[in-house]
């Protein structure tokens, strides 16, 4: 698997383009991380990468504030050093 043990954040990843690549991403192995304005469609994709057996998180980020994405990128260094120490 091309991206097994590496992490993938998708900003606006709840688009057909976002989507797809996360899938993608999350088939080669890569832990995902989805962001967006609106949740809901997040997790439903998130939740399709992980019935398929991959890894996805899903987390409401509006990409235009940078303390916010600041905070998100935060979040996910801690959960991934977490990752790869499983």
């Amino acid at each position: 698997m091309l991206l097994e043990n590496k992490t993938a954040i998708l900003y606006g990843g709840r688009g057909h383009i976002g989507a797809t690549v996360a899938r993608v991403f999350a088939r080669e192995g890569a832990r995902v991380f989805l962001t967006g304005r609106t949740l809901d469609p997040l997790e439903v994709i998130a939740g399709e990468i992980v019935s398929g057996g991959g890894q996805a998180d899903a987390a409401q980020v509006d990409a235009t504030d940078a303390g916010r994405v600041e905070a998100h990128l935060a979040s996910i260094v801690r959960a991934a050093s977490t990752f790869r120490s499983t």
